[in-house]
């Protein structure tokens, strides 16, 4: 009997499906103004449209040649406190520093590269552990898990280049200080100087509190980040005197949320009833690629001066009169009438809806044709006070599959 060798390529996940996912950036907000996406030393840090990864933008570091100030020249996040954390960033060296630089911090730990292309990882207890020698003018999947807050002696620290490990510190005790901050750039403290150039893109942190379709408790994996703006009206909202809008018409609301300009293009939400729903922009999966995650992203404030408690709502759903999944958790602001961007907490920038999967068809991934007619929804629970949203996207993390071949015989 004659065998038949018939070869099938199944496309998989090159990692598990979700994420915990506490923030991602790809930059493409395109700010480098303090709290609009990240935090910023004041010496400003850089977006750039040269040399990115994906997308419209990368964060960039030039190369400073005087002065003390280049300490700050940083991107930073305040995380909710937690004991373990797995942060990525791709970057890319144009430059090497003149000596050792610390580029990429998740405290209590730190990765620096040397004026030859090595890395190193080392933690507050003075350990040090070399890893890679890196190359100019190559993007590297660099991930960063900390744990801390373990038994005595089995904290550690991992250094992650491209999915294989590279260098550990193993062994340590950070005691019970949980990690609360993410840094990029040229990091304060020992080992740091002026010189040096880099790129970073597509950045993402985990942390590990998922279970099931909420999260998987593991590092961020391979990906890629696009931001989707709103482009037209989407299901009717809730309309007569409980919306009002600077810079735009009522049956052009969509518009208003646009961009980062505050002043003159805003939607104000006023009763309890309040919504608006918008389309976002088409965008093609690039071929070999699935969708990882979505995450809404809204830039807000609310109309009272101080202690404000600001009930307003995210909601998104893959198309027409669906499904919506909303996060309604309220936000303590500090100070009313100024703008701030997600506000999970007073200082932290953590998305506060993040959806793995289908609203509309529960245990299926976003797909092509459901990103395409995705609608982002903000409102308000109470309309005491009221909320008043400047910008809304989406981000898309989109990551790689893998085609394995398997044979089949008769």
């Amino acid at each position: 009997m004659r065998r038949l060798g018939l070869t099938v390529a199944v496309l998989l996940s090159v990692h598990p499906a979700y994420a915990n996912r506490v923030f991602s950036s790809g930059f493409e907000i395109g700010s480098v103004i303090n709290g609009v996406e990240w935090n910023t030393g004041y010496l400003l840090p850089a977006t750039t449209q040269v040399g990115v990864r994906t997308g419209n933008y990368a964060g960039h570091l030039p190369p400073y040649t005087s002065g003390r100030d280049f300490q700050t020249s940083r991107f930073y996040v305040q995380v909710p406190p937690a004991f373990d954390y797995y942060a990525r960033c791709y970057i890319r060296f144009d430059a090497f520093p003149g000596s050792e630089l610390t580029f990429f911090q998740l405290n209590p730990a730190r990765v620096s590269v040397d004026n030859g292309g090595v890395l190193r990882v080392r933690d507050v207890n003075g350990l040090v552990v070399s890893g890679s020698t890196l190359s100019l003018g190559v993007y590297y999947q660099l991930e960063l898990r900390v744990f801390s807050g373990g038994a005595p002696s089995f904290d550690e620290s991992r250094l992650r280049i491209n999915g294989v490990d590279d260098a550990t510190v193993v062994g340590a005790d950070y005691g019970s200080t949980p990690i609360t901050l993410w840094e990029i750039g040229r990091i304060q403290g020992a080992p740091h100087e002026p010189l040096g150039e880099f790129r970073f893109d597509d950045c993402a942190i985990n942390d590990a509190l998922g279970a099931g379709n909420n999260g998987e408790n593991t590092w961020p994996g391979p990906g890629s980040i696009v931001h989707l703006r709103p482009n037209d009206e989407g299901d009717p909202d809730s309309g007569g005197q409980t919306i009002s809008q600077q810079g735009c018409t009522e049956t052009e609301r969509y518009s208003c949320l646009l961009t980062n300009d505050t002043l003159n293009g805003r939607v104000e939400l006023t009763r309890a009833t309040s919504f608006v729903d918008v389309g976002m922009e088409d965008f093609s999966v690039p071929v070999g690629n699935q969708i990882q995650l979505v995450s809404v992203g809204i830039i807000f404030t609310c109309a009272q001066a101080k202690d404000v408690v600001c009930n307003h709502v995210l909601g998104v759903k893959s198309q027409s009169a669906g499904t919506v999944v909303t996060a309604t958790t309220p936000i303590t602001l500090p100070t009313g009438y100024i703008y701030y961007t997600h506000a999970y907490a007073t200082s932290e920038r953590r998305y506060r809806l993040t959806q793995y999967l289908d609203p509309q068809n529960s245990g299926l991934r976003w797909m092509q044709a459901t990103i395409n007619s995705m609608q982002v929804r903000v409102a308000t629970s109470d309309g005491n006070p009221d909320t008043h949203v400047s910008t809304v996207w989406a981000l898309v993390e989109y990551e790689p599959q893998t085609a394995m071949a398997l044979t089949l015989s008769e």
